[in-house]
Parts: structure tokens; C-alpha cells; sequence
């Protein structure tokens, strides 16, 4: 036949992960033991156990000395709801009723079984003078240590620290991210600064800051008075950019914007290239700054383009328009635009001139002859800017 026991909770605290196994015994150490340490330099990873502190009593409320087992199930919430974790933990020494158990110090719980929700302990007592398990009754809820309470889901770590990060977060060698912000449909990570960098990244041999978002901008930086986004790299490596932006769908893999200044500023110190573009270089038709299209076209009864360049129309082609003529097909509208053209790959004086067609604002008419005026076919190349 079980014996009743009740149990009295004496402290049982709930911190986050990292920073668990710790709580009562940081009582006893001093300020200045813990700023002696290197809080930079991590020398061991902190547990997932918390401590679980009672008082141990019988039917008559006379204290257990004695050996016991104590099961605990975790749950979310103080009644019915779901079960969340289960641990046994035995061998467990009562000496006038006091007990101590770490528990969760392996994951019994779950990795998820903590993420700053509320949870509540049911507990069961089996002693050695004990037929069978004395469950407890009811639940008794987790509370977290009290600075655990700036890690909880909505808090804010607020304070003045000189010469150091407020919050630094470090990934040894464990492959994995040293910070990792997730929203379904806000900002997954923010960093703002008045006079510094809102977000710095750095990395050694990949990439410092990362971003991915199903429907808005992966990354999103903007400042009042300085570079929204700059991007330093030491490599001599040609394929590695200090700011490089991927888009595998039909999008841009980078884009800027400005009100009054340019959108994007490029700048080699060194002297050397300033942009390189491994693909096409696009700018809307109503903007300045880039050719709009270039094309090496062969102009008479044969007309033929070779090679074109567009970065606001579809394909450029043409049309034979006899000896020395050749009709080129931008597919955009040229009437606001600014043409040159030229001869190409010819030792005589050749003259080549284009007008814009009467009949179609997307077209020129471009003739190439000598100077006598006699018309002759031969290559041209045409810049729209």
C-alpha cells in the first residue's frame, strides 16, 4: 500500500537554454568574479537543466529521510492540455525532506520544449518504503529567473555597455548560425544605431549578413545620412564582390533606389573594375545613365544583325531595304531618344546615318554609302542611349 506524500515547492526556476545550470549557484559569486572571466572566449557550452527544490513530507507532515524516485511530466497548461515531456529521475537522497533534482539537463524534454511559453510540472513520488507512485495533486507552474525574463518572447535588453556589444551571440564550431530572426510577416531581424552600424556582419570565408524572404526584400537597409548598404571584402579573388545579390527567379538579384541621389554608388580604389556584370544590364526606357541598346547589324539587299545589346525592348531585328539600306526593329520607343551610328569594319570613308521611321516610333532607317553618295552594304553598329 503507497504511503501519501506531499511535497512543498522550496525554488524552481526556468532559464532559456543558454543560459541554464547556473541559477542558484550564481548567488554565492561575486560581481567582480564574473566580469573576471572571459565572456568572449567561451570555454564550455551551458546545459538545458534547470533545479527543482522541495520539501518532502509524509501523511502525518513529518519529513522523508529516505531513497526516492520522482517522475515529471511537463505540460502547457495547468489543467488538460498537451503533454509536452517526461522524465524519470532516480536515486534521488531526501535528507529531512529536502530534495534537489536537475532535470532536463539532457533534452528529456524536447528541443522545443522551452521557447518562452508557459509550462507546468506534474509530479509523482515513489520511495524506497513505497508499494507504488504517489502522484502529487495538481500542477506546478515553471516561473523564470528574473533577468531570464529579457529573453522571453516580446522583452528587450535595454542598458549602456562601453566598448562591448549589449548582446553577443557566438556558434564555435558547431556549423550552424550564430543569430537566426524568424517572422511570418514582419522583420525577421532589426538593427538599429544613431551613430553606428545598424547591422554588421563579418565573416571570414562566407557570407556576412544573409537574408531570405518569400515576398518582400530579403535585406532591407536604410540610413538617414550615410550608405544604406556598403560592402567591404579582401579578397583578389575576380568572383568575389563585396555586395553580390542573387535572384533565381525572374527578378533582380539587386536593386537601389534613390530620391535625389544615385541608387547605387560603385567605387574601386585600387583602380580597378568598378562593376562587372556577368549577364544583361537592364534599365527602364524612361530612365538616364546607360546605353539603352547597341547592335552590329549588316545593312543591304542581305540585312542581318550579328549581335545586339537591349536593355529596355525584346529582340532587335531587321529588314532589306535594298543597296546600303537596312530597316532595325528596337521594340521600344526611340522618339525621346538619342542615336549614334557608325561604319564598321570598313578601310574606306563610309557614311552611315539613321532617321527615325514615319511609321514606326520604334524603328530606324539606317543607309550606309561613300562619300560620293553612292550607297554601298557593308556593317554598322548603332548605340541608343
Amino acid at each position: 500500500m503507497s504511503k501519501k506524500r506531499t511535497i512543498s515547492l522550496l525554488s524552481m526556476v526556468l532559464i532559456p537554454a543558454f543560459a541554464v545550470g547556473v541559477g542558484l549557484a550564481l548567488g554565492s559569486q561575486s560581481l567582480a568574479a564574473l566580469n573576471a572571466a572571459d565572456a568572449t572566449s567561451p570555454q564550455a557550452l551551458v546545459g538545458s537543466g534547470f533545479t527543482y527544490q522541495g520539501r518532502l513530507t509524509d501523511d502525518g507532515g513529518n519529513p522523508v529521510n529516505d531513497t526516492c524516485s520522482l517522475d515529471f511530466t511537463l505540460w502547457d497548461a495547468e489543467s488538460g492540455g498537451t503533454l509536452i515531456g517526461h522524465q524519470i529521475v532516480t536515486g534521488i537522497e531526501v535528507n529531512d525532506g529536502y530534495l534537489a533534482v536537475l532535470l532536463n539537463n539532457g533534452g528529456e524534454f524536447g528541443e522545443n520544449a522551452f521557447r518562452g511559453k508557459a509550462r507546468w510540472l506534474k509530479i509523482a513520488v515513489k520511495c524506497s518504503s513505497d508499494a507504488g507512485w504517489n502522484i502529487l495533486p495538481g500542477r506546478q507552474p515553471l516561473s523564470a529567473a528574473p533577468y531570464a525574463l529579457s529573453l522571453r518572447p516580446g522583452a528587450m535588453i535595454s542598458g549602456t555597455v562601453v566598448g562591448k556589444s549589449i548582446l553577443t551571440v557566438v556558434n564555435g564550431d558547431g556549423g550552424g548560425g550564430g543569430l537566426v530572426g524568424y517572422s511570418s510577416d514582419a522583420t525577421g531581424v532589426r538593427g538599429l544605431s544613431m551613430n553606428g552600424f545598424g547591422v554588421e556582419g563579418i565573416s571570414v570565408n562566407q557570407v556576412a549578413v544573409y537574408g531570405e524572404s518569400a515576398n518582400n526584400a530579403a535585406g532591407l537597409f536604410t540610413s538617414t545620412h550615410s550608405f544604406g548598404v556598403t560592402g567591404n571584402t579582401f579578397s583578389d579573388d575576380p568572383q568575389v564582390a563585396a555586395v553580390e545579390g542573387q535572384n533565381e527567379g525572374g527578378g533582380p538579384g539587386v536593386a537601389g533606389y534613390g530620391n535625389d541621389g544615385p541608387g547605387g554608388y560603385f567605387a574601386n580604389e585600387a583602380g580597378g573594375t568598378v562593376l562587372y556584370a556577368a549577364g544583361d544590364v537592364a534599365q527602364d526606357a524612361t530612365a538616364d545613365g546607360l546605353v539603352k541598346a547597341a547592335v552590329y547589324a549588316h545593312c543591304g539587299q542581305h540585312a542581318v544583325v550579328h549581335r545586339y545589346f537591349n536593355t529596355v525592348g525584346g529582340e532587335i531585328y531587321t529588314g532589306s531595304w535594298g543597296l546600303g539600306w537596312c530597316h532595325l526593329y528596337f521594340d521600344f520607343d526611340l522618339s525621346e531618344r538619342f542615336w549614334i551610328a557608325m561604319a564598321y569594319n570598313d578601310t574606306n570613308a563610309t557614311i552611315v546615318s539613321c532617321t527615325l521611321s514615319s511609321t514606326h516610333n520604334d524603328s530606324l532607317l539606317c543607309m550606309r554609302w561613300y562619300s560620293d553618295g553612292s550607297p554601298t552594304d557593308g556593317d554598322i553598329m548603332v548605340l541608343v542611349y
